[in-house]
């Protein structure tokens, strides 16, 4: 018998003063250290996926008209060969919420990751919860079967139709309901 693909949400936030006082530069290249180098060292991208690992395949602005709007970026369909020390295909979509700047800066808000894999991901959620936690971030995981989903047209040429995506209107809930999120707040 097939052992059925397994799906998880975590959606994550910075702590409220994690940032507080800092320059909006540092934070920048901060978040960009955690989310490209530190990450990295814990996902192992298949090699077809490389080309595409800082390239978002959606991007829109979201929460437009409200104190703080924000830019969601979508990498889909991130191909993972190896979580930690599990060497197993992944498939892990992230959404990025950024605060829109004039600057062009990306900075922290909210980062939610979709992940299925027929193996051990209860094993790989306790390793992405730790990476956030150690980084001072609140983190909250839930099942992902019927999950909220809507159709998106991606922006870039790697898929030629449209895909199945979590609601972000979901993600911003989820974060609001579990973590405490405030969608007035910057988090920096």
């Amino acid at each position: 018998m097939a052992k059925e693909m397994d799906r998880k949400l975590l959606v994550a936030r910075p702590e409220e003063d994690l940032y507080s006082g800092k320059i909006e530069q540092l934070v920048a290249e901060e978040f960009l250290n955690m989310m490209a180098t530190d990450l990295g060292r814990l996902l192992e991208y298949s090699d077809a996926y490389i080309p595409y690992v800082l390239i978002p395949d959606f991007s829109a602005p979201i929460l437009k008209g409200t104190k703080k709007e924000l830019m969601l970026r979508i990498y889909l369909h991130q191909e993972i060969e190896k979580i930690g020390s599990l060497a197993h295909p992944y498939v892990l979509t992230r959404y990025s919420f950024n605060p829109r700047r004039k600057t062009g800066l990306i900075l922290p808000d909210i980062e939610a990751f979709y992940i299925t894999g027929k193996f051990e991901i209860r094993k790989v959620v306790p390793m992405l919860e730790k990476f956030f936690r150690e980084r001072l971030w609140k983190v909250h995981t839930m099942d992902a079967f019927n999950i909220d989903a809507v159709n998106i047209e991606p922006d870039c040429a790697r898929f030629g139709h449209e895909q199945r995506i979590v609601n972000p209107a979901k993600i911003i809930k989820t974060a609001e309901d579990a973590l405490g999120y405030d969608r007035e707040k910057l988090y920096f």
